[in-house]
């Protein structure tokens, strides 16, 4: 009987503990950012399931840029094609944050979840300038995700892409989850000392 509640106590906990995992890792992006007069990087990789978040960089005055991915790879881009739209470095808020137009876009985020290849993509800035790149799509690695890494001036500070993409902070409350954890243990417990006093008091009455 103590073994059996022990172990179901444990499950429990496990379970809690998975789901906090996975929260934690859910929603991985690769950031490709769109500067005045190149791409960083020009060539991404990235496994299958990941966000590729465009953020534009460019900002001189009147500038937007429009990206057009290949995403049936069948080599020509045109209107079956996933389009960002207008693509602007700042965009105006009232004092709530809130965009004056909502149509303004600083970032647009396309998420690669069915296939795998290479996916070329252009770029087409209001000036007539294009530039081109690839992203390739690779099957999901359960090794150790290399997300992190970016080459020169691709590297971004966290405050600055969270910025660039307009995501607000929302911190992982680790003290609600560690109250959570300490709730589960003290439950336990109370439910491991109770069934082992109504065991002992079994044991009395058989004697």
């Amino acid at each position: 009987m103590k073994r059996a509640i022990l172990l179901t106590y444990l499950m429990i906990l496990g379970s809690v503990l998975t789901l906090s995992s996975i929260s934690a890792h859910d929603g991985e992006q690769y950031t490709i950012i769109l500067a005045a007069d190149e791409l960083r990087p020009e060539n991404a990789s990235f496994e299958l399931g990941v966000d590729a978040y465009f953020r534009m960089a460019d900002s001189r005055e009147n500038m937007s840029h429009n990206i057009t991915v290949d995403t049936n790879q069948d080599g020509v881009f045109n209107e079956s094609d996933w389009n960002s739209g207008e693509l602007v470095y700042y965009c105006e808020t009232d004092e709530n944050g809130t965009k004056n137009d909502s149509s303004c876009n600083k970032a647009v985020e396309l998420l690669f979840n069915t296939t795998t290849g290479i996916f070329p993509y252009k770029v087409v800035l209001s000036d007539g300038v294009t530039m081109f790149g690839n992203i390739t799509i690779e099957e999901e690695d359960d090794g150790e995700s290399t997300l992190g890494d970016c080459t020169g001036q691709a590297c971004m500070d966290e405050d600055e892409v969270r910025d660039a993409l307009g995501i607000e902070d929302e911190p992982v409350d680790y003290q609600k989850r560690l109250l959570l954890v300490v709730a589960l243990i003290l439950g336990g417990s109370g439910v491991y000392l109770l069934m082992s006093d109504k065991s002992k008091a079994l044991e009395a009455e058989e004697e």
